[in-house]
């Protein structure tokens, strides 16, 4: 975990003050990153429960 975090901290202040061009995948689609705040943990579990609730997957599915 440790590791991860330097590594982290290493490219991010590697990459300050550069324009990064966020595409992502094969699709070429520039992708926005969010500065809203993250899921609570509670949000988190419930979601996780929603995706692994077949009734709730697929209405999701059916939604879309």
């Amino acid at each position: 975990m440790t590791a991860c975090i330097i590594l982290h901290n290493m490219i991010i202040e590697d990459e300050r003050g550069s324009l990064v061009d966020y595409r992502y995948g094969n699709m070429g689609e520039l992708v926005t990153p969010s500065h809203q705040q993250a899921a609570t943990l509670t949000q988190f579990l419930q979601a996780q429960s929603d995706i692994r609730n077949k009734q709730v997957h697929y209405q999701r599915q059916l939604d879309l």
